[in-house]
């Protein structure tokens, strides 16, 4: 996110023109580690749509859209609080799952969401505290 900032701080892309950048980066990159062989062949369309289905919701849904936002989010603050924002998401995410999923969490997972949410909190106060 910071990178992501300075480079675009003098030139003003578009939202959607850098998110099409990184999503075809994010694209190229899946395909690249995917070329060794060393993965089952994927499912045909007609024999798995539920799988196609559940691909295309994770593109657009968490990776795309995730993109547009935290591009957004990064005209409109700044990246540290972006970031930070951005990296809670699993802690944030594991919460709602306990909560309304009713999933469980061993004692070591509730450790980890603590630290997540702990250093967001700390790294926040240090910056609103550090001379600009």
């Amino acid at each position: 996110m910071c990178q992501t900032t300075r480079l675009t701080r003098r030139r003003h892309a578009p939202v959607l023109a850098l998110t099409a950048v990184q999503a075809g980066v994010v694209g190229l990159g899946s395909l690249l580690l995917a070329l060794p062989g060393k993965l089952p062949p994927l499912p045909s369309l007609t024999d798995d749509s539920a799988f196609w289905l559940a691909c295309i919701y994770l593109v657009l849904g968490c990776t795309v859209f995730a993109f547009v936002v935290q591009n957004w989010a990064l005209r409109h603050s700044t990246p540290t609080r972006v970031g930070l924002l951005m990296g809670s998401e699993p802690a944030f995410g594991a919460l709602f799952a306990v909560f309304w999923l009713g999933e469980q969490l061993s004692p070591t997972a509730w450790l980890g969401g603590a630290l997540i949410v702990g250093a967001a909190l700390w790294t926040m106060a240090r910056r609103s505290t550090s001379p600009a």
